[in-house]
C-alpha cells in the first residue's frame, strides 16, 4: 500500500513505522492515530535533539518543553511551529481523556496527520543524507562538489572555512581513477566582492556574556558612587558597601569553584590579586582594567534565568543612567514601568505576583520615580526579577536590549522620569479612582455580586465620566476592548471572597469531590477574588493547569465542567447589564 510517508522508509525506517501506523489508523481508530501521531512527532524530536548540536536541551525533558525551546524554535521553517503545538495538544487529549474518545473523529485524526507530513517533511529535507546541510564551519564531507554561499560573511576565517568545505580530495569519485578535482560555488551574496574590496574583512566587536555585563556594569557604578561628594550621603555610602561586597565575593566564587581550571588558572596572578577584600576598597584605573580585561569574563552564572538576569543588567544601566543624567534615563523607567503594567494587569493570579502588587502599582505611578533614591532601585532588583519569568514570550517587548549608543550634543533634563503618555495616566487614574471608592453603590453591588441595571450602568457612566478623571471618549481610548463597563470595574475590584464560596457552595455540597478537585475550586475562587471575572477558557490555561496540564477537563468530567462553568458565567453576567 503507497504511503503519504513513503519518503521516510529508506533513510528513517524507525520514523517511517510510526508514521504509517499513525496513517492507517486514521479513519477507523481515530483516538489511537493521533496517539501515534504525537508519538512519531515525539521520537523525531528526540532524535534531533541527540543529533544537532545547535539545540539547547533545557531542563525539563518532557515533550512541552522539548518544543518550546528557543533554539528548537528557530530552528524551525516558518509556520511550522503551529502544526508541532497542534500536535502536541492533540496528542495529549488522547492520552489523557480517553472517556471523551468520542471528541477524536476522524476528521480531527486526518489533521493531526497532514500537520505530521507537513514536520516530517520539513525534517527530511534538512535532516536527510541527500539533501543540502549547512557547511559553513565543523563539516567535512570530502564528497562535496557544490557549495551554496547564502549568508553574508564579513569574518575573513570564517569565509575560507566556508571555502575549506569543497578543497577537501576525494580519490575515485567520478570513476576508478577519477578523483575529484575540482567544486563550485554558488554565491547569493556578494561576499567574493566583499573580500576582494576588504581582504582582511571585518574585525568582529568584542562580545561580552551577559553575566560579565552586568558584572562590569556593577562594577562601574560602584566607582561613580565612589564621589566624596556622594558619599556624604549615607544611603549611598551603605549602598557602595553593598556592591563592593558583590563584586568581591564574584572573584571569590571563580578561584573557590573554578580554580583549577584551564581557563582560571590562565589568569591566576589577577584573581589572587583580587581575591583580597582590601584592595576592593581602593582601586585605581590600572585595577579597573585589569579586572576588565582579566577577571569579568571569569564570572559564573548565579542561576539559570536568562530574563532575570537580564532585569538585573537593566536596573544596574538605569541607576547609571539617573547618577549620570544620560538622555537613556528615560527609556530604562519606561522599560521597567512597562514591566510592572504587565505583571499587575495579567499576572496578578500567580501568587508570589500577588505579593508584590503594592509595589507594581507604585511603579507605574509618577510619583514613585519623582522622589527616587537609586539605592532604592536595589530592592526593586530583589523583589521583581525572579517574576520576569512570567512575562510570555510572544508578549515580552524589546525591553531588555543593551546598546552602548554615541551622543553628540548632551542636555540636561531636570526629570528622571519620562511622561507614559497620557492613556498611561489617563489609566491609572482611573484605576485608582474605583479602588478609592468600592463604597459606591454600584461598585458595592459588583463587588457583592449583585445583578446591574441598566440605571446602574448610568450611574457608573455619571461616576466615572464627569469630572477631572477623564470623559467618555477617553475611556474608550484607554480601553478599547472593554465593551462592558460593569465588567471592567469588576475586573478593577475583584469579587468578595464569600460570595464567591457562596456561588460554588451548593454545588461542593452536592458533590463528593476529591482533593484536587476541591483546590481546582478554591483556585478559581482565588482567582475570582482577585480579578472579579474569569474566561472559561481561562481554565484551561495558567494558572489551572498546575495540577493537570490539561486544565479543568483533566480533573473534571463533561458534567462537572459544565456545570463548573456556568456557574462562572453566571458571575460574569451580573455585572453585565440586566434590562
Amino acid at each position: 500500500m503507497s504511503s503519504n510517508f513513503q519518503f521516510l522508509q529508506k533513510g528513517w525506517p524507525q520514523f517511517f513505522s510510526s508514521a504509517i501506523e499513525a496513517e492507517v489508523l486514521a479513519l477507523n481508530v481515530p483516538r489511537s492515530s493521533v496517539f501515534e501521531a504525537r508519538y512519531t512527532m515525539e521520537q523525531v524530536i528526540n532524535w534531533l535533539y541527540n543529533n544537532d548540536d545547535y539545540l539547547d536541551r533545557p531542563y525539563r525533558d518532557n515533550l512541552a518543553s522539548l518544543i518550546h525551546e528557543q533554539t528548537f524554535k528557530d530552528n524551525l521553517a516558518p509556520g511550522l511551529f503551529g502544526s508541532i503545538r497542534f500536535i502536541w495538544e492533540t496528542g495529549n487529549h488522547a492520552a489523557h481523556k480517553a472517556q471523551q474518545e468520542k471528541l477524536i473523529d476522524s476528521k480531527l485524526s486526518i489533521i493531526c496527520l497532514k500537520h505530521l507530513h507537513s514536520f516530517l517533511s520539513w525534517f527530511y529535507k534538512c535532516y536527510s543524507e541527500n539533501t543540502s546541510i549547512p557547511m559553513d564551519t565543523g563539516i567535512d564531507v570530502p564528497e562535496t562538489l557544490n557549495l551554496v554561499f547564502f549568508k553574508i560573511v564579513r569574518s575573513k576565517s570564517k569565509f575560507w572555512q566556508m571555502i575549506g568545505r569543497g578543497t577537501r580530495l576525494c580519490e575515485d569519485l567520478f570513476a576508478p581513477g577519477e578523483d575529484k578535482k575540482f567544486f563550485t560555488i554558488f554565491d547569493f551574496c556578494e561576499n567574493f566582492e566583499f573580500f576582494e574590496q576588504n581582504p582582511n574583512g571585518y574585525v568582529a566587536l568584542k562580545l561580552e556574556s551577559l553575566t560579565a555585563r552586568i558584572f562590569l556594569s556593577r562594577l562601574k557604578l560602584s566607582q561613580i558612587i565612589k564621589n566624596p561628594e556622594l558619599q556624604e550621603d549615607e544611603r549611598y555610602k551603605s549602598y557602595y558597601s553593598v556592591l563592593i561586597d558583590l563584586l568581591h565575593a564574584e572573584v571569590r566564587e571563580i578561584k573557590d569553584d573554578r580554580g583549577e581550571t584551564i581557563l582560571v588558572r590562565a589568569h591566576r596572578r589577577y584573581i589572587d590579586k583580587y581575591y583580597k577584600k582590601e584592595i576592593w576598597k581602593n582601586l585605581f584605573k590600572t585595577d579597573l582594567h585589569d579586572i576588565e580585561e582579566h577577571i569579568a569574563h571569569l564570572t559564573i552564572p548565579h542561576d539559570n534565568d536568562e530574563l532575570a538576569r537580564r532585569f538585573d543588567l537593566l536596573i544596574l544601566n538605569l541607576q547609571i543612567a539617573i547618577i549620570e543624567n544620560e538622555p537613556l534615563q528615560n527609556n530604562r523607567v519606561k522599560d521597567v514601568r512597562e514591566i510592572a503594567r504587565y505583571l499587575y494587569e495579567k499576572k496578578l493570579s500567580i501568587p508570589s505576583v500577588a505579593k508584590q502588587k503594592n509595589l507594581l502599582l507604585e511603579l507605574t505611578s509618577d510619583e514613585y520615580w519623582e522622589s527616587l533614591h537609586i539605592s532604592s532601585l536595589e530592592e526593586l532588583r530583589i523583589s521583581l526579577r525572579d517574576l520576569i519569568k512570567f512575562i510570555e514570550r510572544n508578549t515580552r517587548n524589546p525591553v531588555f536590549t543593551y546598546f552602548e549608543d554615541s551622543f553628540g550634543e548632551v542636555k540636561e533634563s531636570p526629570e528622571i522620569h519620562p511622561s507614559m503618555g497620557d492613556l498611561t495616566n489617563y489609566r491609572r487614574k482611573v484605576e485608582k479612582y474605583i479602588q478609592e471608592n468600592k463604597d459606591y453603590l454600584v461598585i458595592h453591588k459588583l463587588i457583592f455580586n449583585d445583578k446591574i441595571t441598566t440605571y446602574d450602568i448610568h450611574q457608573l457612566e455619571h461616576f466615572l465620566f464627569h469630572g477631572d478623571i477623564g470623559t467618555k471618549e477617553d475611556f474608550q481610548e484607554a480601553y478599547p476592548e472593554e465593551k462592558s463597563l460593569g465588567r471592567f470595574i469588576r475586573s478593577i475590584v475583584g469579587l468578595d471572597r464569600n460570595e464567591a464560596k457562596k456561588s460554588f457552595s451548593r454545588y461542593l455540597d452536592e458533590n463528593n469531590f476529591s482533593a484536587n478537585q476541591i483546590t481546582f475550586i478554591n483556585q478559581i475562587i482565588d482567582f475570582l477574588t482577585q480579578k472579579g471575572v474569569l474566561e472559561p477558557s481561562q481554565l484551561f490555561e495558567i494558572p489551572f493547569d498546575e495540577i493537570h496540564t490539561e486544565g479543568i477537563s483533566g480533573i473534571f468530567n463533561d458534567n462537572d465542567t459544565r456545570n463548573i462553568i456556568d456557574i462562572i458565567e453566571g458571575i460574569n453576567l451580573n455585572s453585565e447589564v440586566v434590562v
